[in-house]
Protein backbone atom coordinates (compact mmCIF):
# COMPACT_ATOMS: atom_id res chain seq x y z
CA UNK A 1 0.00 0.00 0.00
CA UNK A 2 1.67 2.94 -0.99
CA UNK A 3 1.20 6.55 0.45
CA UNK A 4 1.89 10.24 -0.65
CA UNK A 5 2.64 13.55 1.44
CA UNK A 6 2.65 17.16 0.58
CA UNK A 7 5.09 19.96 2.53
CA UNK A 8 2.88 22.33 4.72
CA UNK A 9 4.76 25.45 3.63
CA UNK A 10 3.43 28.98 3.99
CA UNK A 11 -0.15 29.34 5.36
CA UNK A 12 -1.36 32.56 6.65
CA UNK A 13 1.36 34.63 6.22
CA UNK A 14 4.67 33.50 7.75
CA UNK A 15 7.07 30.91 6.29
CA UNK A 16 6.06 27.46 8.62
CA UNK A 17 9.97 27.28 8.44
CA UNK A 18 10.60 30.29 10.57
CA UNK A 19 8.87 28.02 13.65
CA UNK A 20 9.97 24.99 15.36
CA UNK A 21 6.77 22.97 14.80
CA UNK A 22 6.40 21.00 18.61
CA UNK A 23 3.15 19.14 18.25
CA UNK A 24 0.35 18.18 16.04
CA UNK A 25 -3.03 17.25 17.03
CA UNK A 26 -6.25 16.25 15.06
CA UNK A 27 -8.86 18.33 16.81
CA UNK A 28 -11.75 17.47 14.88
CA UNK A 29 -11.71 15.37 11.38
CA UNK A 30 -10.27 17.39 8.83
CA UNK A 31 -9.20 19.73 11.48
CA UNK A 32 -5.52 19.82 12.58
CA UNK A 33 -3.49 22.03 15.25
CA UNK A 34 0.44 22.37 15.01
CA UNK A 35 2.22 24.11 17.59
CA UNK A 36 5.16 26.39 16.86
CA UNK A 37 7.25 27.94 19.04
CA UNK A 38 7.08 31.72 18.86
CA UNK A 39 4.00 31.83 16.67
CA UNK A 40 0.94 30.52 18.48
CA UNK A 41 -1.19 27.47 17.06
CA UNK A 42 -1.64 26.92 13.40
CA UNK A 43 -5.54 26.57 12.78
CA UNK A 44 -5.34 24.10 9.85
CA UNK A 45 -8.23 22.54 7.40
CA UNK A 46 -6.37 19.43 5.85
CA UNK A 47 -9.28 19.34 2.85
CA UNK A 48 -8.80 22.86 2.12
CA UNK A 49 -4.95 24.21 2.67
CA UNK A 50 -6.05 26.51 4.35
CA UNK A 51 -5.33 27.63 8.14
CA UNK A 52 -5.62 30.60 10.66
CA UNK A 53 -3.26 31.39 13.44
CA UNK A 54 -4.20 30.85 17.63
CA UNK A 55 -2.15 33.55 19.29
CA UNK A 56 -1.80 35.32 22.31
CA UNK A 57 -3.59 38.82 22.55
CA UNK A 58 -2.78 41.26 25.88
CA UNK A 59 -6.56 42.46 25.36
CA UNK A 60 -8.18 39.05 25.09
CA UNK A 61 -8.34 37.42 28.85
CA UNK A 62 -9.46 34.20 26.67
CA UNK A 63 -6.60 34.41 24.18
CA UNK A 64 -3.96 31.77 24.03
CA UNK A 65 -1.99 32.48 26.83
CA UNK A 66 1.69 32.18 25.39
CA UNK A 67 2.92 32.07 21.79
CA UNK A 68 5.21 29.70 22.46
CA UNK A 69 3.20 26.22 22.77
CA UNK A 70 5.03 22.86 23.17
CA UNK A 71 2.29 20.35 23.96
CA UNK A 72 -1.29 19.23 23.19
CA UNK A 73 -3.82 17.04 23.98
CA UNK A 74 -7.25 16.17 23.30
CA UNK A 75 -9.38 15.14 26.60
CA UNK A 76 -12.73 12.75 26.68
CA UNK A 77 -14.96 15.77 26.42
CA UNK A 78 -13.29 17.00 23.38
CA UNK A 79 -11.66 19.99 25.38
CA UNK A 80 -8.10 20.55 23.78
CA UNK A 81 -5.14 21.04 26.64
CA UNK A 82 -2.25 23.45 25.16
CA UNK A 83 1.13 23.46 27.52
CA UNK A 84 3.03 26.73 26.75
CA UNK A 85 6.46 28.10 28.10
CA UNK A 86 4.53 29.83 30.67
CA UNK A 87 1.87 27.95 31.75
CA UNK A 88 -0.97 25.73 30.88
CA UNK A 89 -4.58 26.29 28.38
CA UNK A 90 -7.74 24.47 28.10
CA UNK A 91 -9.75 25.30 25.04
CA UNK A 92 -13.55 24.79 25.08
CA UNK A 93 -14.63 23.55 21.92
CA UNK A 94 -18.40 24.93 22.52
CA UNK A 95 -17.80 28.82 22.92
CA UNK A 96 -14.28 28.37 21.07
CA UNK A 97 -12.40 30.25 23.97
CA UNK A 98 -9.13 29.50 25.85
CA UNK A 99 -8.99 29.25 29.55
CA UNK A 100 -5.67 29.51 31.42
CA UNK A 101 -5.24 26.92 34.24
CA UNK A 102 -1.78 27.44 35.19
CA UNK A 103 0.58 29.96 34.88
CA UNK A 104 0.41 33.37 32.04
CA UNK A 105 2.27 35.28 29.72
CA UNK A 106 3.61 38.05 32.51
CA UNK A 107 4.58 35.09 34.78
CA UNK A 108 8.07 33.63 35.10
CA UNK A 109 8.88 30.46 32.90
CA UNK A 110 6.80 27.57 33.93
CA UNK A 111 6.82 25.31 31.10
CA UNK A 112 4.43 23.02 30.18
CA UNK A 113 6.59 20.38 28.13
CA UNK A 114 4.53 17.04 27.53
CA UNK A 115 0.79 16.05 27.78
CA UNK A 116 -0.96 12.72 29.29
CA UNK A 117 -4.37 11.98 30.23
CA UNK A 118 -5.19 8.31 32.39
CA UNK A 119 -7.83 5.99 32.61
CA UNK A 120 -9.42 8.71 35.19
CA UNK A 121 -9.19 10.71 32.97
CA UNK A 122 -7.29 12.78 34.73
CA UNK A 123 -4.47 15.48 32.78
CA UNK A 124 -0.66 14.77 33.69
CA UNK A 125 1.57 17.82 32.85
CA UNK A 126 5.27 17.67 32.59
CA UNK A 127 6.54 20.58 33.40
CA UNK A 128 10.24 20.64 31.80
CA UNK A 129 12.37 19.55 34.45
CA UNK A 130 10.34 20.75 37.56
CA UNK A 131 8.56 17.34 37.53
CA UNK A 132 4.69 16.33 37.05
CA UNK A 133 1.33 17.81 38.17
CA UNK A 134 -1.95 15.49 37.67
CA UNK A 135 -4.95 17.74 37.52
CA UNK A 136 -9.18 16.70 37.40
CA UNK A 137 -10.16 18.02 34.86
CA UNK A 138 -13.91 18.88 36.56
CA UNK A 139 -12.06 20.66 39.64
CA UNK A 140 -8.86 21.81 38.10
CA UNK A 141 -7.18 20.64 41.47
CA UNK A 142 -4.17 18.61 41.54
CA UNK A 143 -0.84 16.64 42.63
CA UNK A 144 2.38 17.03 42.17
CA UNK A 145 5.00 13.76 41.51
CA UNK A 146 9.11 14.98 41.33
CA UNK A 147 10.91 12.28 39.28
CA UNK A 148 14.34 12.98 41.39
CA UNK A 149 15.20 14.49 44.55
CA UNK A 150 15.82 18.14 43.80
CA UNK A 151 18.54 19.15 46.36
CA UNK A 152 18.82 22.42 46.88
CA UNK A 153 17.44 23.69 43.58
CA UNK A 154 14.13 23.91 42.50
CA UNK A 155 15.18 21.50 39.13
CA UNK A 156 15.19 17.93 39.07
CA UNK A 157 18.69 15.51 38.19
CA UNK A 158 16.25 13.83 35.52
CA UNK A 159 16.38 16.74 33.50
CA UNK A 160 13.33 18.05 30.83
CA UNK A 161 10.47 15.73 30.58
CA UNK A 162 9.84 15.61 26.82
CA UNK A 163 7.22 12.74 26.75
CA UNK A 164 4.84 11.02 28.87
CA UNK A 165 2.32 7.63 27.69
CA UNK A 166 0.02 5.72 30.18
CA UNK A 167 0.29 1.63 29.34
CA UNK A 168 -2.75 -1.06 29.88
CA UNK A 169 -1.39 -1.77 33.38
CA UNK A 170 -2.12 1.72 34.97
CA UNK A 171 1.35 2.85 34.77
CA UNK A 172 2.58 5.69 33.54
CA UNK A 173 5.94 6.14 31.29
CA UNK A 174 7.58 8.99 31.13
CA UNK A 175 10.89 10.22 28.76
CA UNK A 176 13.45 12.49 29.38
CA UNK A 177 16.48 13.92 28.84
CA UNK A 178 18.33 11.63 31.73
CA UNK A 179 16.44 8.54 30.58
CA UNK A 180 13.04 6.55 30.98
CA UNK A 181 11.26 6.51 34.38
CA UNK A 182 8.09 4.61 35.43
CA UNK A 183 5.26 6.06 37.93
CA UNK A 184 3.31 2.53 39.49
CA UNK A 185 -0.16 3.24 40.44
CA UNK A 186 0.33 1.86 43.98
CA UNK A 187 2.51 4.94 44.67
CA UNK A 188 2.94 8.34 43.40
CA UNK A 189 6.30 7.78 43.33
CA UNK A 190 8.93 7.42 40.00
CA UNK A 191 11.56 4.94 39.00
CA UNK A 192 14.22 5.37 36.83
CA UNK A 193 14.72 2.28 33.97
CA UNK A 194 17.58 0.91 33.03
CA UNK A 195 17.02 -0.54 29.60
CA UNK A 196 19.42 -3.36 28.19
CA UNK A 197 20.99 -0.48 25.89
CA UNK A 198 25.29 0.40 25.95
CA UNK A 199 23.78 3.61 27.23
CA UNK A 200 20.62 2.47 29.72
CA UNK A 201 19.71 5.77 30.17
CA UNK A 202 19.13 7.96 26.64
CA UNK A 203 17.09 10.51 26.02
CA UNK A 204 13.66 9.04 25.46
CA UNK A 205 11.74 12.16 23.46
CA UNK A 206 8.85 9.51 22.53
CA UNK A 207 6.78 6.84 24.31
CA UNK A 208 4.36 5.12 22.82
CA UNK A 209 2.35 2.12 24.99
CA UNK A 210 1.80 -0.66 22.16
CA UNK A 211 -0.58 -3.79 24.66
CA UNK A 212 2.95 -5.00 26.78
CA UNK A 213 5.22 -2.75 24.96
CA UNK A 214 6.86 0.46 24.95
CA UNK A 215 8.06 2.20 21.57
CA UNK A 216 10.55 4.52 22.63
CA UNK A 217 12.20 7.15 20.29
CA UNK A 218 15.62 8.20 21.72
CA UNK A 219 18.98 9.61 20.69
CA UNK A 220 20.27 6.25 19.76
CA UNK A 221 17.15 5.33 17.53
CA UNK A 222 14.13 3.61 17.80
CA UNK A 223 13.58 0.84 20.28
CA UNK A 224 10.96 -1.77 21.00
CA UNK A 225 10.90 -2.71 24.86
CA UNK A 226 9.34 -4.96 26.62
CA UNK A 227 9.33 -3.72 30.46
CA UNK A 228 9.94 -6.68 32.95
CA UNK A 229 11.85 -9.00 30.60
CA UNK A 230 15.52 -6.88 29.49
CA UNK A 231 14.03 -7.43 25.69
CA UNK A 232 14.40 -4.80 23.57
CA UNK A 233 14.52 -4.66 19.82
CA UNK A 234 16.52 -1.82 18.04
CA UNK A 235 15.51 -0.06 14.48
CA UNK A 236 18.46 2.36 12.90
CA UNK A 237 18.91 3.86 9.80
CA UNK A 238 20.24 -0.29 8.59
CA UNK A 239 16.97 -1.20 9.18
CA UNK A 240 15.53 1.25 7.10
CA UNK A 241 14.15 3.93 8.94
Amino acid sequence: RSATARLINSVDGPDMNANWLWAILEVEPDRWWLATYGDGILDYQASTGRGRRLRHNPLVATSLSHNRTAAMLRDRSGAVWVGTERGLDRHDPTVKVFDNIFGDAAQPIMEASALMTDAQGKIWVGQTDKGIRIIDPETQRGSHIDLEPRGLGPRSSAGVILSMAPDGQERAWVGTQQGLYRIDKTGPTAQREALPLANPYPRVTAVVADKTQLWLGTNSGLHLYTPGTGLIQSYAQASGL
